[in-house]
C-alpha cells in the first residue's frame, strides 16, 4: 500500500482546513480548527482524488491539545490520554466523496441527546451556550420530519451539529454537519441538511455538472417535510420558490442546471440556481408523474445506488420506468439541459384555446436579439374558470390549439416553472370569476412581469390590474 506524509498550514478563508475565532462583548474568546471541502477544497488539507465520483471510506486519528474536543464524520471510538496532547480515534466511515470529509478541533460547549436511538450532539462557541437547549429542540424536530421520509438507510452512526462563526453557510458532511452561527434559529436549514443525508451523501452527484441532484432534490423535499400535511403551507412555499427560480433565470448569461464543468470556477458558478430551479423542476416532474410514483422512483434510486453516484442519464433511466415515461424524460431533459424558461401566451380564437411558447428574457430586449429557437416540452394543466373541467396537455412544439367551449386557464394551484399571460378578454373573464383572490394575484403578477419585459402592453396590463 501507499503511505504518505504531509504538512500544511490552516487558512482563515473558509476553505480546506481553516481556523475561526469568536469573541463576545466581554472579550471571551472561542477558537476552532475545522474543514470545508465543497467543491474542491479537501485537496488543500490532504492528498486525495478530490472528485465526487470517487467515494472512499475515511478513518481518522487526530492528535490535539487535551483542553480541546475533536470531532469527525465517524463516531469517536477512543481517546488516548497518556500525555498532554490527546489522540482521538474515530470509526471508519462508509464510502463518501472527499468533499464531505470533515473534522474539527474546538473548545466549544455541547449538548447531547438522541433521536430514536441515534446519538445527536450540538456544539457552539461557549459565549453562545445559552442557545443550546433551543437548537437541540429544533435539531430533534428536524430529524424526525426528515429522515423517515424515505424507506432508505442514511448510514449515520451519530449526528453532530457544529455552529461556526465564520462559516459562510451550512454543509451536510455526514456525521459532522457544519453551520454558520447565524443559522442557529433556521429550522429550514437543519431540514435541508438532513435531506442531504440522502441526496448528496447516500447518493452523490457524479460530477459538479449536475449539482441539482444534490441541491434541487434536497431543497424540494425540505419544503415537503416542513409543510407536512398542511397543503396551504406547501402551496405558499412553492409559490415563493417559483418566484425565486423565475427571477434568477431570465438572463442571456443564465446557465442550465446541467452544464459542463471543467474548473473550480465553473463548479462555483453552478451554485447560481440549482436550489430553486432544481426544486421547481422536481416539483413539476412530481406533479406530472404522480406524487407517489415520483417518490417511489427516488426511494428506488436511493436504495439501488446506496454509496454510489448518480448521473443525469441515470436519472433519466429511473424516470423512464414511470407510466409517463417518455414525456417525463422529455420534460426533465428540456428543463434541466436548457437555460431559462418559457412564457406561455394564451388566446381565445373561434371557440378554441391557442397556446404559444417563447423564451422569457429580462429587460427590453430587441426583437432580433431574443431567443426564438429554444423550445420546451411543457406539462400544461388546463381548467375552466369554475374548476368543473380540467385537462392535462403536453406541449411539444411552438403552438398548440385546444378546442373547448369555455375559457381555459392554466391551473394556478399547479406550481410550474414557467409564466403565463392571456389576452385582454381572458382577464375580463378572470376578474368576474369566483376564483380566489390569491390565485388572481398570481396570474396578474405574471402579466406584470411580462409587461415589464415587453411581452405585453404595459398600459393594458396596468389597467387590467387596477380595474380589479
Amino acid at each position: 500500500f501507499l503511505q504518505l506524509s504531509w504538512t500544511g498550514v490552516p487558512t482563515t478563508d473558509n476553505a480546506g482546513l481553516y481556523e475561526t475565532w469568536f469573541t463576545d462583548d466581554n472579550g471571551k474568546v472561542s477558537v476552532s480548527l475545522t474543514t470545508h471541502g465543497e467543491t474542491m477544497h479537501t485537496r488543500k488539507w490532504m492528498p486525495c482524488f478530490d472528485e465526487p465520483l470517487f467515494k472512499v471510506p475515511l478513518k481518522l486519528w487526530i492528535e490535539h491539545p487535551s483542553h480541546l474536543t475533536a470531532l469527525s464524520n465517524g463516531r469517536l471510538l477512543s481517546i488516548d490520554k497518556t500525555s498532554t496532547r490527546w489522540m482521538s480515534s474515530f470509526e471508519k466511515t462508509w464510502p463518501v466523496p472527499s468533499y464531505l470529509y470533515a473534522f474539527s478541533v474546538t473548545d466549544y460547549v455541547g449538548n447531547a441527546s438522541d433521536v430514536d436511538g441515534l446519538p445527536v450532539s450540538v456544539f457552539v462557541p461557549s459565549p453562545l451556550s445559552f442557545l443550546l437547549p433551543r437548537i437541540m429542540k429544533d435539531v430533534k424536530e428536524s430529524i424526525k420530519i426528515s429522515l423517515p421520509r424515505f424507506n432508505a438507510v442514511h448510514l449515520n452512526s451519530k449526528l453532530d451539529f457544529v455552529f461556526f462563526p465564520d462559516h459562510t453557510s451550512a454543509m451536510e458532511n455526514p456525521g459532522h454537519i457544519s453551520l454558520a452561527t447565524e443559522f442557529h434559529d433556521k429550522k429550514a436549514t437543519l431540514v435541508h441538511e438532513m435531506m442531504h443525508q440522502y441526496f448528496g451523501n447516500l447518493v452523490t452527484l457524479e460530477w459538479w455538472s449536475d449539482l441539482w441532484i444534490n441541491e434541487g432534490l434536497a431543497n424540494y423535499y425540505e419544503d415537503l417535510a416542513l409543510a407536512g400535511n398542511n397543503t396551504k403551507s406547501l402551496l405558499l412555499a412553492l409559490r415563493h420558490l417559483r418566484d425565486s427560480s423565475l427571477d434568477d433565470d431570465v438572463f442571456d448569461t443564465s446557465l442550465p442546471l446541467h452544464n459542463k464543468v471543467h474548473t473550480f470556477i465553473d463548479s462555483r458558478l453552478m451554485f447560481r440556481n440549482p436550489y430553486t430551479k432544481g426544486a421547481m423542476v422536481m416539483n413539476m416532474l412530481r406533479d406530472f408523474v404522480g406524487k407517489e410514483e415520483f417518490d417511489d422512483v427516488n426511494e428506488k434510486l436511493l436504495n439501488e445506488r446506496t454509496n454510489s453516484t448518480l448521473s443525469l442519464q441515470q436519472f433519466y433511466s429511473y424516470l423512464s420506468t414511470t407510466r409517463s415515461a417518455q414525456n417525463a424524460v422529455n420534460i426533465a431533459r428540456d428543463f434541466l439541459e436548457q437555460a431559462g424558461y418559457p412564457l406561455l401566451v394564451i388566446r381565445r380564437v373561434k371557440g378554441s384555446t391557442r397556446i404559444r411558447q417563447v423564451r422569457f428574457h429580462r429587460g427590453f430586449v430587441n426583437e432580433m436579439q431574443r431567443d426564438f429557437d429554444t423550445r420546451w416540452t411543457i406539462p400544461i394543466y388546463l381548467t375552466t374558470l369554475d374548476g368543473r373541467y380540467s385537462r392535462t396537455v403536453v406541449m411539444q412544439r411552438e403552438e398548440i390549439e385546444v378546442p373547448h367551449s369555455e375559457f381555459l386557464i392554466v391551473d394556478p394551484n399547479r406550481i410550474v416553472n414557467y409564466r403565463v399571460i392571456y389576452d385582454e378578454n381572458y382577464y375580463e373573464e378572470i376578474r368576474g370569476s369566483a376564483m380566489r383572490e390569491e390565485d388572481k394575484d398570481l396570474m396578474e403578477l405574471d402579466l406584470l412581469e411580462a409587461a415589464s419585459m415587453g411581452y405585453a402592453d404595459i398600459v393594458t396590463a396596468y389597467y387590467t390590474i387596477m380595474r380589479r
